[in-house]
């Protein structure tokens, strides 16, 4: 089949473009366990708007709907979350969740209550899902089991 016209008129010329990207720097997954993804239903009961970054490491309660930043002092960590969200109050939406995987510490956001590696490291520890938290170098002293 012959072709007649060039698809590119200006053929010859490079081109350049740039994007940016603002999520993190580091990589996202340490490990080999497989990454599990679900749903869950939030409601925004607080009185304010509510706004979870991306990545966040989150507490959720099933038997109310709500959805908050995990707080060490509070017990374990629930998901990691794959998307922002930003709910008006009184406003319930579907929620996608990390269920399991095993991610860089430094990759996520974590609440000011988890200060230390160690406090990061065991985040997950008594949580229904299976998510481990590790560092680069993937020696023992990163993974929980």
């Amino acid at each position: 089949m012959a072709h007649d016209k060039i698809p590119n008129p200006a053929h010859g010329i490079a081109a350049f473009s740039t994007a940016s990207f603002s999520g993190p720097m580091e990589p996202l997954y340490s490990g080999d366990i497989p990454l599990t993804t679900d749903h869950v239903e939030v409601t925004n009961g607080t009185g304010a708007l509510l706004e979870i970054p991306y990545l966040a490491v989150v507490a959720y309660t099933p038997a109310t709907k709500t959805m908050a930043m995990a707080d060490q002092t509070d017990g374990a960590a629930y998901a990691v979350l794959p998307a922002a969200i930003s709910l008006a109050i009184g406003e319930t939406i579907t929620v996608p969740i990390y269920r399991e995987g095993y991610f860089e510490r430094d990759a996520l956001v974590w609440d000011a209550s988890y200060d230390t590696n160690d406090k990061k490291k065991f985040a997950f520890e008594g949580s229904v899902n299976k998510i481990l938290i590790g560092a680069k170098g993937h020696d023992a002293d990163n993974i929980v089991v």
